[in-house]
């Protein structure tokens, strides 16, 4: 047998040791290093879904103090009172009613609206119409929108009564139409 020259033996030496290292590389460290990188992106994860999990658990801790203010809020003067829209409409007339009688004014005709969809909120409307002066419809549109429920004036129309524009007595004599909306939390369904 043959003995080869001492520095291809060094060389062949290096070689099958940098083959060695290579084979630890590629067999060990890359498939161990893969498998960490693995690990870490799931633990990573995981720390997302505890972090969604946490915040749904914060949340409920405040579920029923929110549920509490609703509650609060629909039971509130800010609503029209009522167990349903007619009801509702009902109360919406007779406070308009009222709120002219206050001022002087009775009212000629009244009609409900169709409810509005809002947000959170359902409008339940009435329109009303009657004659007045400008003073007297003045105060009645403050009062609405001053009062609680919480009413809003959507549409008017105001006409000068021209039947009678030649009698003195009823000069300044306005027929109005107002549109009115009372607010009631939306129905859940």
């Amino acid at each position: 047998m043959r003995t080869l020259a001492r520095p291809i033996r060094q060389l062949a030496a290096v070689a099958l040791l940098l083959m060695a290292v290579a084979l630890l590389w590629f067999l060990g460290i890359l498939p161990l290093s893969a498998h960490f990188d693995r690990l870490r992106e799931e633990i990573e994860s995981e720390r997302t879904t505890l972090g969604r999990f946490t915040a749904v658990a914060a949340l409920q801790d405040r579920l029923a103090d929110a549920q509490r203010a609703g509650r609060a809020a629909s039971a509130s003067a800010a609503y029209l009172k009522g167990e349903g829209d007619q009801i509702k409409s009902a109360n919406l007339q007779t406070l308009l009613s009222t709120i002219a009688g206050e001022n002087g004014v009775r009212l000629s005709s009244t009609r409900a609206l169709n409810p509005i969809e809002r947000n959170e909120l359902r409008l339940i409307g009435v329109r009303v119409q009657f004659t007045a002066n400008i003073e007297q419809l003045r105060e009645i549109l403050y009062a609405v929108e001053a009062k609680q429920p919480f009413l809003f004036v959507d549409g008017l129309q105001v006409h000068t009564v021209s039947a009678m524009a030649h009698d003195p007595e009823h000069a300044g004599i306005l027929d109005v139409r107002v549109d009115v909306y009372g607010a009631a939390p939306r129905k859940r369904g």
